[in-house]
């Protein structure tokens, strides 16, 4: 019984040692940076990137055309740049050309009108209103099935994760409005 006492009183001393102390945190930014949650104007989905002070994000339900892209400014307000989208893959920036890249993988949905290519959005900054995905793709609808992961290169090429899987992933250069394979047969 004296043993059993004495190994409750060392574990109740463990536990008070190691019980985590409450205290407050807060995190301090500069004036550039969003610290904390970011309001959204409709459900977060896809990718974000971030172009100067804004910060650029996928909004929206799954489905054909009822996915969009939201810029939002470091005072909390939102303007869509880009509608029409069906499942919005990846988001960058591409600081050489003044373009916010992006990819659309829903284009096999059931009333889809675009999809399964990649997309540009020139001078994204200065956008005022929101424009129809439909007049600024890179490649043709279809090009991309599984269109992803979006990286810039120079000279404005574009590089585009298809995430087919099963060995069928590919990664497409997407160069003048068409695409071809440099590499192929990831999962």
């Amino acid at each position: 019984m004296e043993l059993r006492v004495r190994v409750l009183l060392v574990l109740g001393l463990a536990v008070a040692v190691l019980r985590p102390s409450v205290g407050a945190t807060a995190v301090v930014a500069t004036s550039d940076y969003i610290v904390g949650t970011v309001a959204l104007p409709g459900v977060g989905n896809g990718d974000v990137a971030v172009v100067g002070t804004a910060l650029f994000v996928g909004q929206g339900s799954f489905g054909a055309g009822s996915e969009s892209i939201a810029r939002i400014e470091p005072d909390g307000s939102a303007v869509t740049v880009v509608t029409g989208l069906n499942a919005v893959g990846g988001l960058a920036y591409d600081s050489a050309t003044d373009r916010l890249i992006f990819a659309d993988n829903g284009g096999d949905l059931s009333g889809a009108a675009t999809g399964d290519t990649v997309y540009a959005l020139t001078a994204p900054l200065a956008a005022s209103g929101s424009v129809a995905a439909s007049g600024l793709s890179l490649a043709p609808s279809g090009t991309i099935p599984f269109a992803q992961a979006v990286l810039p290169l120079a000279g404005g090429s574009v590089l585009v994760g298809d995430a087919a899987g099963g060995g069928a992933g590919r990664v497409v250069k997407v160069s003048g409005g068409n695409g071809h394979n440099p590499i192929s047969g990831p999962d």
